[in-house]
């Protein structure tokens, strides 16, 4: 199949499959998009063997499940166990061609055989399942291709899962063989001292009755002394037949444990060893990631959760596997213990399958101990932030009785270096207020522990790098706490960093701030040391960044003509600017051509006017926004000098353009007097509750009626002749509020 589930799929004869025809419904489900089938087969693994569906696909559509009711007894004798049987006897000769399917034959035999209603209810939800899949990839619903790329790596780790799964049933009928071998030896064993002392006493008897009967020195003996002789001889050969069964079975019997003994710790091992390798990739690969992910949402991409749940899930499967084997290990143990017998030396141990399960259970909650909602980009003293953390390997902690606490501290870069080194020393690092937090088991499961009044208080910053702007100063957080791992005794504490924050003291160091925190969690690479960001990107990367940051903040992206605006303002025009490159000294330090402000400038203040002041507008695409004067001049628009924040603070952008006579229609041709063109009612005027000891005070600034000078006046002069203000408060307490602080442009 040229699609996800094809991939991953057992190898099936086509060209049979092809003569006995494709069924509707799954013909349609192999076209679903890739991440609809990671779905599905993810949702197939956990309940029943995907390539069945696949293989007898038109047979399980032919059957009437929905007229059998999995809650009606009757219809268990009736109806559901002939279909099981009908199904295990189609897999089982497929399996004559197939031997893999003498796995999915076990599988589904051990699972249905003794409860074949809840056989049809799995069935009927499969094919529900897939119908509602069905429905919604047709709705043209999609996926950003790096949750693709995630969803197809879990996909892979499904099916792997299911083998193990599989190998797993293999080792436990194994162990079920074993205990009923070791139970058997354990009775012969006990009955041959029995016997050999029955038989031993059997022996003297006869040998005694013969010696009585040589000292009477008879002749001729009668027939009851031959009897009993006879009888007596056939008695000693019945136990001797039964002594040599008895040590011959005890014999084929201790070799049958030793050989399935072997056996299951050779499966153990295999089974490990693959395990390892889920493992691993899932640590390495697939929960990185992730955190890559939410790293660069943090700019405003948005981030699937579903993704989370699904690792979630993996994490506890893996969880599960290394709990199985662990106690699989245990019940070996106990069966071999119990034989009255010392192990032979060629025996394999189970002492290193053992250890490495044990790290694979430390390393799994250790580094699945992970920040769920990360903190604010930039951080200010003494404010208020939030975060939390979850264990994806919750189960697996002994928490139930007692409730470990997490605590949170602050890193600058060189601490968070020995945090990853393991060397760090926790009495340098700073506090945070109300940085303990108890940890949480809510009812389904999931564990965490959430911090929702974080604050940064007493910060004394560390000596800075030359050259470096304290709003280029990155730090991190650290979650720390210490926990007991199930019943196996194992304790260790688990931490985890948060991504790269910056902390500002003071509102005017936002700006940088954010532009040098937007760089790192954009731009920084997945396997990056800590806080490193490369120097330059392709400009491509940039508008990607740039238009997920505007559309998060304002409500609506950037099209192709904003960002090329933009790019000309970095590169000068051009046609083309796939080539070009952007270092982060362009990006937010260096002052951009002909202007006193750099780019970051320019487009962070854009952003913030759109957002403050003009986000219904802009989101309903009543704006244009990012044009050129000469892009201006062709749509025939009147210039004026530019709104600032501050003229927008005090009057509303429709109401400086309704108090503008000379303006009479929008472009192209609106008159301006239609309200919903700006999404609102024109009337911003400050609602009282009428007991206000001041009177309204009207405030106008007329515009010269000369357009020469109008054009000779500053910006805010321009602006501030829109202003009509009405107010109810004093107008001292108005200037010092609106015009104490530096006007942002």
């Amino acid at each position: 199949m040229a699609n996800v589930v094809g991939q991953h799929l057992a190898s099936f004869n086509r060209n049979q499959k092809a003569i006995l025809g494709m069924s509707q419904q799954w013909t349609q489900v192999q076209d679903m998009p890739a991440y609809f089938l990671s779905k599905l087969t993810s949702t197939y693994a956990d309940i029943f063997p995907i390539q069945i569906r696949d293989c007898f696909s038109v047979w399980i559509e032919e059957k009437p499940w929905n007229q059998i009711d999995e809650n009606v007894e009757c219809h268990r004798n009736d109806y559901a166990l002939p279909l099981l049987k009908e199904l295990l006897q189609l897999i089982q000769n497929k399996a004559k061609v197939i031997p893999e399917f003498k796995e999915y034959l076990f599988f589904i035999q051990n699972k249905y055989i003794n409860e074949p209603l809840h056989f049809v209810r799995d069935m009927k939800f499969c094919l529900n399942y897939e119908e509602q899949l069905l429905a919604k990839s047709q709705s043209n619903i999609t996926l950003p291709s790096h949750d693709e790329i995630i969803e197809g790596s879990l996909l892979q780790m499904s099916e792997e899962f299911h083998n193990l799964n599989t190998w797993d049933a293999g080792i436990v009928g194994g162990l079920k063989e074993l205990q009923k071998k070791q139970e058997e030896f354990v009775i012969l064993f006990r009955e041959l001292p029995i016997v050999t002392a029955y038989f031993k006493k059997a022996e003297k008897d006869i040998r005694e009755r013969v010696n009585e009967m040589e000292n009477l020195k008879s002749e001729i003996l009668n027939q009851s002394e031959t009897d009993a002789i006879i009888e007596l001889h056939q008695e000693v050969e019945k136990t001797r037949s039964r002594k040599e069964y008895i040590v011959q079975h005890l014999r084929v019997c201790i070799q049958q444990i030793w050989d399935l003994a072997n056996s299951i710790v050779q499966t153990l091992q295999m089974s490990v060893e693959k395990l390892m390798q889920i493992q691993q990739t899932f640590l390495d690969m697939d929960l990185p990631k992730w955190k890559h992910r939410q790293q660069i949402a943090c700019n405003g991409l948005p981030l699937d959760s579903s993704i989370l749940q699904s690792l979630q899930k993996k994490c506890e499967m893996l969880q599960t596997l290394i709990d199985k084997n662990l106690h699989v290990i245990q019940k070996l143990e106990e069966i071999l213990n119990l034989l009255p017998l010392e192990k032979p030396e060629n025996l394999p141990t189970t002492t290193t399958v053992k250890q490495k399960l044990a790290q694979l259970l430390v390393s799994l909650v250790c580094r699945t101990f992970i920040v769920e909602h990360q903190p604010p980009q930039v951080l200010r003293k003494d404010t208020k932030f939030e975060a939390s953390v979850s264990f994806l390997a919750g189960k697996a902690l002994n928490v139930q009785s007692r409730l470990p606490k997490v605590h949170a501290y602050i890193l600058t870069e060189a601490q968070a270096r020995t945090v990853l080194a393991n060397k760090f020393d926790k009495s340098t690092i700073r506090d945070l207020l109300n940085n303990e937090s108890t940890v949480e088991i809510l009812p389904s499961g999931k564990v965490h522990a959430k911090f929702k009044n974080l604050v940064l208080k007493d910060f004394k910053r560390e000596p800075r790098k030359g050259g470096q702007r304290i709003a280029e100063e990155k730090y991190c957080l650290l979650f720390d706490t210490k926990i007991k791992i199930g019943e196996y005794d194992l304790q260790t504490p688990l931490r985890a960093l948060s991504v790269p924050v910056i902390i500002t003291s003071h509102v005017n160091q936002e700006c940088q701030a954010l532009a040098t925190i937007s760089w790192d969690h954009q731009f920084s690479s997945q396997s990056r040391l800590l806080f490193e960001v490369p120097l330059s990107v392709p400009w491509q990367e940039l508008a990607n960044l740039l238009n997920a940051k505007f559309e998060h903040e304002a409500g609506r992206g950037l099209t192709e003509d904003h960002l090329n605006y933009l790019a000309s303002k970095l590169f000068g025009q051009s046609c083309d600017y796939s080539s070009c490159h952007v270092t982060f000294d362009m990006f937010c330090k260096d002052n951009m051509r002909d202007d006193d402000f750099t780019f970051w400038d320019l487009f962070y203040n854009a952003m913030r006017l759109t957002k403050d002041h003009l986000y219904v507008a802009w989101k309903k695409g009543n704006i244009e926004g990012f044009i050129s004067k000469a892009k201006a001049e062709l749509y025939g628009v009147h210039h004026t000098s530019p709104f600032t924040c501050k003229d927008l603070q005090i009057r509303s952008l429709p109401l400086l353009i309704m108090d503008t006579p000379k303006w009479t229609h929008l472009y192209p041709n609106k008159p301006k007097e239609q309200e919903h063109i700006f999404g609102g009612n024109f009337d911003d005027s400050q609602k009282t509750d009428g007991k206000s000891e001041y009177e309204k005070f009207i405030w106008t600034i007329k515009m010269s009626s000369s357009e020469d000078e109008q054009e000779d006046k500053t910006d805010q002069e321009c602006g501030a002749a829109l202003i009509e203000l009405i107010t109810d408060t004093d107008l001292d307490q108005f200037l010092f509020d609106n015009y104490e602080n530096e006007m942002v442009h």
